[in-house]
């Protein structure tokens, strides 16, 4: 064992020359990086585990800035290979144990017994780059730098795009090598490591790939920057979701080499046309602490193919790649045959474009009649196409009206899985992941000859038709999907990896870059071998961080895709009913990312309600609170964080709250002492549910956001932190809702793998409130029309006895009646029976009977019964929801209502 200082405090270290990276068993939070590292340990099991900051470390004579792994499952701290390596040390063994000695000839004795293994904690392999950086030190209160002024100016860059944060902490990076220049690094730790720099940044560059500030670095140290020819000195401090870190110091030397620039009506504020880039006039100082670390190649260019990926590529047949929009494969499988309702043929005919749109598909109708898509056809169908202008291209795609086709289907559509659900099978372990993208996918599914008429078309005169499974048409998706599913059945995948399939899109995952690498290739050659095209430019193969189906998937989780933040953020103020309904659908597809979206959209349903769901071409009045809500509900879901990959080896949990008729829930896990969000969940309860007691209502939610969660879930043990006993009171006869609903809820909230509790710190009480309570006293107390109202009869006073009936004359249809007599000791009195007069009903009568019954004791103390679970429900529920909000409804449940207000 060895002594060691790190930042304050004085550890053992066991020395460990089979150890990779140096580890810590324990490290405050703010002493943890954003950086994690798959490493592999003794018992051979992978981990993901968080990296410190550079800390200070001193051994003997020397003090450096290194990071390490923290790991608590090590036995002991170690000094692996990396540190060793920074120190220059070598390691003497002797008779009396191990010695260190470090350049400076100190001799470090190591105490103890000699280790009897190694405690190996070894990057899971993968291709390592040494990065030279000096690391931004944090600003003092008596300090500004430049994260000072990008802060000042950050509100004002949030509108310009979606950018994010870099992956790294603010540094100068001055050398990325990949060939392991041993010059450098040898000079580098003699003469820089640890060496503090003033750094002076100048001007802050916003351009479409990020936001960067550029670095003015003094001669002497300009001679250590050794990536003048693709970059220039900088600070990265955002970066756009579509493009990588690594991008900026392009941008940056870019940006200085333009003239360019005219000023804009901000204030220091430039623009540059031709690069389509902001300069924002600034001059700050910081002070960098200069280190050597190893990162793998990966790091910071999570969006780029893997090294290897060329080689896949050039191994693959060339008949495997699609080369434009009528390049089209054939798979070998039963022709697709469906059945119609009418044997008589539609004829709709063919209605007139522009020229110049009709043109625009003339290169598709002859490339898809070379490829056998189409052929000549004399059928008494015809179904017109309609030429599709790109948008912003002056380019036309064909498309086939097939609506009516779709409406007159009798077989039944096959139904395409849900994609959201199969990626929650991603395991944590994966780290590389590939996408495919299959071209032209549904033509190469053949026909069947009986069903190609239906297709018909016409086109300049001449009369066409598909022999392939036309794009438009209600089966092709689920069709295609089962015969793509089949076909991959035959594809044997290495050991965990997995394959996600929505339609024509593929998604594989894979622990390591290897096994990624070996998945893809095995994919595409058997997608080549069946038939099918792929898109070349499309592939994504080995990468950290892919794009599958409009999210970005990683290690980490699942998030937006950068085009769809940029669509939300730059999405135009609805001014029609369709316009926000369009902007509520565009945000929809994404509300499981921000928490109490339900409630953020309510200002917006209203603005529709207002005009009318159905009329869509009436303006909108807006509100401040609409207008409010706009801009949150953009701002959220454009800077939305990434939804994690849930670890079935750990326990689910999800803290409910709700206010306002909506109920929130966050689903997450604990890991590595931190909670890791899976969703958010907001759902609006429904009308009927409203007006019953907050209780009841939180109850009805809590069972509708587990059903909504459960295809992550997926039975494993989920913990439910809420303010409310909702079982018990789920249970009780105090309970307020049906007895139906009663048994749905009872059976979805005592799922065995589900336990409530009170205890712990409730995320979702930021979007709701309430305090631990009893539901069944609350509710007792909610439901009471008037103060003095009691559930157990009173003493001494008066017992009447209510009823109604009805039943149907032979002569006169329905007929009713009730009755309302006293229980006076020696005889039972009635005191008032009658027929009702209007609508006949028997629900009605019990309601009329005990509104006689309140009549009779006037001013007086009176227990009233009833055997009718209507009439009660009517009472306490009902009546004080519609009597608070001044609805006067007269449809069912509440056709009776409004009698008690009469009465």
């Amino acid at each position: 064992m060895l002594s060691i200082k790190v930042d304050t405090d004085v550890l053992p270290f066991l020395v460990d020359t089979g150890a990779t990276c140096s580890t810590l068993i324990q490290a405050p939070p703010d002493k943890l990086s954003k950086q994690r590292i798959t490493v592999m340990g003794f018992s051979g099991e992978k981990q993901t585990l968080p990296i410190t900051i550079p800390l200070t470390t001193q051994i003997g004579g020397q003090t450096l800035m290194h990071s390490f792994v923290h790991s608590p499952t090590v036995p002991a701290n170690l000094l692996g290979r990396d540190l060793l390596i920074k120190l220059g040390a070598s390691i003497l063994c002797s008779p009396d144990g191990l010695a260190v000695t470090l350049p400076d000839h100190t001799t470090l004795h190591c105490s103890g017994t000699p280790s009897g293994g190694q405690y190996l904690m070894a990057p899971v392999e993968e291709a390592c780059a040494d990065i030279y950086w000096g690391m931004i030190k944090p600003e003092t209160p008596d300090t500004s730098g430049i994260l000072s002024a990008y802060l000042q100016w950050k509100p004002l860059i949030a509108q310009i795009e979606p950018f994010v944060s870099p992956p790294d902490p603010p540094h100068v990076t001055l050398f990325y090598d990949r060939q392991q220049t041993d010059w450098y690094q040898e000079k580098f730790r003699d003469q820089l490591e640890g060496v503090c720099w003033d750094v002076h940044s100048q001007n802050i560059y916003v351009a479409p790939e990020g936001v960067a500030a550029g670095v003015d670095l003094a001669p002497e140290q300009l001679q250590w920057y050794m990536m003048e020819d693709e970059a220039a000195p900088h600070v990265s401090l955002a970066v756009h979701p579509q493009h990588q870190a690594k991008e900026l110091g392009g941008m940056v030397k870019r940006a200085l080499s333009v003239s360019d620039w005219r000023h804009t009506e901000i204030p220091q504020v430039l623009f540059s046309d031709s690069t389509r880039t902001y300069k924002i006039l600034t001059n700050s100082s910081d002070i960098a602490t200069l280190q050597h670390d190893q990162i793998t190649r990966s790091h910071g260019r999570e969006k780029t193919d893997h090294y290897l990926a060329q080689e896949i590529l050039s191994s693959l047949p060339d008949h495997l790649w699609a080369e434009g929009p009528t390049d089209v494969g054939l798979t070998n499988c039963t022709p697709v045959t469906f059945k119609v309702k009418t044997d008589s043929p539609l004829w709709i005919r063919q209605y007139p474009h522009k020229p110049q749109a009709e043109a625009g598909i003339a290169d598709t109708i002859e490339g898809l009649l070379q490829a056998g898509v189409l052929e000549q056809s004399y059928s008494s169908w015809n179904i017109p196409i309609l030429p599709v202008e790109k948008k912003g291209t002056g380019k036309y795609q064909m498309a086939h009206d097939l609506r009516c086709i779709n409406d007159i289907l009798l077989t039944p559509t096959v139904p395409v899985p849900n994609p959201y659900v199969a990626l929650a099978n991603l395991d944590p372990s994966q780290t590389w992941f590939s996408c495919i993208d299959l071209a032209n996918a549904f033509f190469c599914l053949p026909l069947a000859e009986e069903c190609r008429d239906i297709f018909s078309f016409t086109y300049q005169g001449q009369q066409l038709r598909y022999t392939r499974l036309p794009q438009g048409f209600a089966l092709s998706p689920g069709i295609f999907n089962q015969v793509l599913k089949e076909v991959l059945k035959d594809c044997a995948l290495p050991e965990n990896t997995t394959l996600v399939q929505y339609v024509d899109d593929l998604l594989i995952a894979a622990p390591s870059a290897a096994l990624c690498l070996a998945a893809t290739k095995t994919i595409l050659e058997h997608l080549a071998k069946t038939g099918f095209k792929v898109s070349k430019s499309k592939l994504q193969i080995a990468r950290k961080q892919v794009s599958f189906l409009g999210r970005m998937v990683s290690q980490k989780g699942v998030g937006l895709s950068p085009a769809h933040r940029s669509t939300i953020l730059h999405h135009p103020k609805p001014e029609k009913v369709k316009d926000v309904l369009s902007f509520l659908g565009l945000t929809g597809y994404s509300r499981n990312f921000v928490a109490n979206y339900t409630g953020l959209t309510q200002p917006l349903r209203q603005l529709v309600r207002d005009q009318g769901m159905r009329n869509l071409s009436a303006k909108v009045e807006w509100t401040q609170l609409a207008e409010k809500a706009f801009i949150e509900l953009k701002q959220s879901l454009a800077t939305a964080a990434e939804l994690a990959t849930p670890d079935y080896k750990q326990p689910f949990f999800l803290d409910v709250s709700g206010t306002d008729g909506c109920i929130n829930g966050i689903l997450f896990q604990r890991k590595g002492g931190e909670r890791v969000i899976l969703m958010f969940v907001s759902i609006m309860l429904d009308n009927m549910e409203r007006r019953h007691p907050p209780c009841t209502q939180h109850a009805a939610g809590i069972a509708k956001i587990i059903q909504k969660t459960a295809h992550i879930v997926m039975g494993h043990q989920l913990k439910i932190l809420t303010t409310h006993s909702v079982v018990a009171y789920v249970n009780s006869e105090t309970f307020t809702l049906t007895t139906l609903r009663q048994r749905r809820l009872s059976k979805i909230l005592e799922a065995p793998n589900i336990t409530f509790t009170h205890e712990g710190i409730n995320m979702a009480d930021q979007i709701g409130a309430g305090e631990p309570h009893l539901c069944v006293e609350r509710a007792a107390k909610d439901e009471k029309v008037r103060t003095d109202l009691q559930a157990s009869p009173i003493e001494g006073a008066r017992d009447l006895f209510t009823d109604g009936c009805c039943f149907r004359h032979e002569q006169d249809g329905l007929r009713a009646a009730y009755a309302v007599v006293e229980d006076q000791g020696k005889e039972t009195v009635v005191l008032k029976a009658e027929r009702l007069e209007g609508t006949q009903s028997a629900q009605r009568a019990e309601v009329v009977a005990v509104i006689e019954a309140l009549k009779i004791a006037q001013e007086q103390e009176v227990n009233i019964y009833t055997d009718s679970a209507y009439t009660r429900s009517s009472l306490h529920t009902l009546y004080p929801a519609i009597k608070d909000s001044g609805c006067v409804e007269k449809s069912d449940p509440l056709r009776y209502i409004t009698i008690w207000m009469k009465g």
